[in-house]
Protein backbone atom coordinates (compact mmCIF):
# COMPACT_ATOMS: atom_id res chain seq x y z
CA UNK A 1 0.00 0.00 0.00
CA UNK A 2 1.69 3.33 -0.90
CA UNK A 3 2.07 6.00 1.50
CA UNK A 4 -1.18 8.03 -0.14
CA UNK A 5 -3.36 5.47 0.25
CA UNK A 6 -2.51 5.00 3.77
CA UNK A 7 -3.01 8.95 4.23
CA UNK A 8 -6.54 8.65 2.71
CA UNK A 9 -7.43 5.92 4.93
CA UNK A 10 -7.67 8.04 7.98
CA UNK A 11 -10.53 9.52 7.44
CA UNK A 12 -13.87 7.90 8.90
CA UNK A 13 -15.20 5.10 7.22
CA UNK A 14 -18.42 3.50 7.52
CA UNK A 15 -19.99 0.29 6.85
CA UNK A 16 -23.77 0.29 6.38
CA UNK A 17 -26.60 -1.89 4.51
CA UNK A 18 -28.10 -0.06 1.68
CA UNK A 19 -31.99 0.37 3.02
CA UNK A 20 -34.09 1.91 -0.15
CA UNK A 21 -32.67 2.04 -3.90
CA UNK A 22 -35.59 3.72 -5.28
CA UNK A 23 -34.41 7.07 -6.23
CA UNK A 24 -32.34 7.28 -9.18
CA UNK A 25 -28.59 7.35 -8.58
CA UNK A 26 -28.84 7.61 -4.34
CA UNK A 27 -29.31 5.14 -2.37
CA UNK A 28 -30.26 5.39 1.74
CA UNK A 29 -27.81 3.56 4.00
CA UNK A 30 -28.51 2.85 7.24
CA UNK A 31 -25.15 2.83 9.43
CA UNK A 32 -25.70 0.79 13.13
CA UNK A 33 -22.94 1.92 15.86
CA UNK A 34 -22.92 0.84 19.23
CA UNK A 35 -21.16 2.39 21.83
CA UNK A 36 -21.24 2.49 26.34
CA UNK A 37 -23.01 4.69 28.04
CA UNK A 38 -20.10 7.25 29.63
CA UNK A 39 -21.45 7.50 32.71
CA UNK A 40 -23.87 3.83 33.25
CA UNK A 41 -21.60 1.23 31.15
CA UNK A 42 -24.87 0.43 29.09
CA UNK A 43 -24.52 -0.50 25.66
CA UNK A 44 -26.01 1.79 23.75
CA UNK A 45 -27.17 1.18 19.73
CA UNK A 46 -27.96 3.75 16.94
CA UNK A 47 -28.55 3.68 13.80
CA UNK A 48 -28.11 6.86 11.35
CA UNK A 49 -29.02 6.89 7.58
CA UNK A 50 -27.05 8.59 4.90
CA UNK A 51 -27.84 9.11 1.46
CA UNK A 52 -25.39 8.23 -1.10
CA UNK A 53 -24.28 8.55 -4.66
CA UNK A 54 -24.71 5.24 -6.96
CA UNK A 55 -23.65 6.54 -10.38
CA UNK A 56 -24.84 3.50 -12.24
CA UNK A 57 -27.51 2.49 -9.81
CA UNK A 58 -25.87 -0.92 -9.10
CA UNK A 59 -26.40 -1.18 -5.22
CA UNK A 60 -29.45 -3.26 -4.09
CA UNK A 61 -31.64 -3.55 -0.96
CA UNK A 62 -29.75 -5.47 1.42
CA UNK A 63 -26.14 -5.08 0.09
CA UNK A 64 -23.57 -3.79 2.53
CA UNK A 65 -21.20 -0.70 1.39
CA UNK A 66 -18.65 1.05 2.32
CA UNK A 67 -19.09 5.08 2.70
CA UNK A 68 -15.82 6.58 2.75
CA UNK A 69 -16.67 10.46 2.24
CA UNK A 70 -16.09 12.49 -0.84
CA UNK A 71 -15.26 9.21 -3.85
CA UNK A 72 -15.28 11.07 -6.58
CA UNK A 73 -11.97 12.71 -6.57
CA UNK A 74 -8.70 10.89 -7.92
CA UNK A 75 -6.35 13.31 -6.17
CA UNK A 76 -5.66 15.79 -3.10
CA UNK A 77 -4.20 19.28 -3.81
CA UNK A 78 -2.88 21.02 -0.92
CA UNK A 79 -0.73 23.83 -1.34
CA UNK A 80 -0.43 23.08 -5.03
CA UNK A 81 1.15 19.35 -4.88
CA UNK A 82 -1.37 16.91 -6.05
CA UNK A 83 -1.33 13.41 -4.31
CA UNK A 84 -2.95 11.02 -6.55
CA UNK A 85 -5.19 7.98 -4.81
CA UNK A 86 -7.52 5.50 -5.81
CA UNK A 87 -10.11 5.02 -4.04
CA UNK A 88 -11.18 1.04 -4.67
CA UNK A 89 -7.54 0.13 -4.01
CA UNK A 90 -8.51 0.93 -0.80
CA UNK A 91 -11.83 -0.65 -0.67
CA UNK A 92 -9.82 -3.59 -2.03
CA UNK A 93 -7.74 -3.77 0.89
CA UNK A 94 -10.52 -3.56 2.97
CA UNK A 95 -13.08 -6.26 2.08
CA UNK A 96 -10.39 -8.51 0.62
CA UNK A 97 -11.98 -8.19 -2.71
CA UNK A 98 -11.00 -8.68 -6.52
CA UNK A 99 -13.76 -6.70 -8.17
CA UNK A 100 -15.48 -3.41 -6.64
CA UNK A 101 -18.36 -1.21 -7.97
CA UNK A 102 -17.40 2.26 -8.48
CA UNK A 103 -19.77 5.02 -7.32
Amino acid sequence: MSANVVERTRRRIVTGVVTSDKMDKTIKVTVQRDFKHPKYEKRIRRQTVYTAHDEANEAKTGDTVLIMGKGHEDYQEIRGVRTHFDDREVVREFFGQTRVLSF
